[in-house]
This record gives structure tokens, C-alpha cells and sequence, in this order.
């Protein structure tokens, strides 16, 4: 079981991924990334993809920019550990 959400903006084609969940049972077994890759298929027109995760969250930052190909462009309140945030993006071929 999972979830993806979505923000598709078709006349921009700079799409924004809000959230991936996997059920912590089904983790690490590269479900995520086959879920991303199937994104990336689906909607093969977006010029970029941009995301936010929480600073705290070194899990997410690893899966983001080491198995997807995402960079941080922008560390948002990055002392506060509760309110801190990267905002990553993706730039399509």
C-alpha cells in the first residue's frame, strides 16, 4: 500500500511531487523508485519536477537526490530542525 500526490501544471510543464508513502512493511525493497520511474513515464512532458522535504528526514533526502536524480536548489530555515526544509528539484532531458 501507498500513496503519491501530485500537482500537474500543464502549461508550465514544471510539475510538483507533494509526496510519496510507502507502507513502512513494503520499505526498501525499491518499490519507491519503481513508483517514481513511473511518474516520470507518465507524465514524460514536464520540463521539471520540484519537491520539499523536511530537513530532518535524511531517508527521504537520500532517496530524493540519490536514487531519483533530484538537486537541492534552497535550504529553507535550515537551523530549525522541526521547520527546516530542502526544496530539491529535477530537470527533465
Amino acid at each position: 500500500m501507498g500513496a503519491i500526490i501530485l500537482w500537474i501544471n500543464a502549461d508550465t510543464k514544471q510539475n510538483f511531487l507533494g509526496n510519496v508513502f510507502i507502507d513502512p512493511v513494503a520499505e526498501n525493497k525499491g518499490i519507491g523508485k519503481l513508483v517514481w520511474d513511473f511518474v516520470e513515464h507518465e507524465f514524460s512532458d514536464t520540463e521539471v519536477w520540484k519537491t520539499e522535504t523536511p530537513i530532518f528526514s535524511r531517508r527521504n533526502h537520500n532517496f530524493y537526490i540519490n536514487k531519483c536524480g533530484f538537486y537541492v536548489v534552497r535550504i529553507e530555515n535550515p537551523k530549525d530542525i522541526e521547520e527546516g526544509s530542502l526544496i530539491l528539484e529535477k530537470k527533465m532531458q
